[in-house]
């Protein structure tokens, strides 16, 4: 792919890197409910829901917003695995 910066014209390369060795599910979050020292956030599995409190210092240590968390849940999604929440991201 061929970009245009001003007069010059560089070459970019897009490099996914896959290891069908490492699956990681993430889980859709449909519900946040701020409190008084976190968050709480709700995910579906199978058929079952589910939830888990997070603090904000482990939110900050994530690069979450808290704000905007509660406010567009459905823009971010859960590592159930290793309990890490991540904004949604398109290539």
């Amino acid at each position: 792919m061929l970009r245009e910066i001003g007069f010059q014209t560089i070459r970019v390369q897009k490099i996914l890197l896959w290891d069908p060795g490492i699956v990681c599910i993430m889980k859709e979050i449909f519900h946040v409910d701020m409190k008084k020292n976190g968050i709480i956030v709700e995910w579906k599995e199978d058929r079952a829901q589910k939830s888990r409190f997070f603090e904000f210092q482990e939110l900050i240590r994530m690069k979450v917003n808290a704000s905007d968390l509660v406010m567009n849940p459905g823009n971010y999604r859960l590592d159930e695995e290793k309990m890490i929440i991540s904004p949604v991201c398109a290539l």
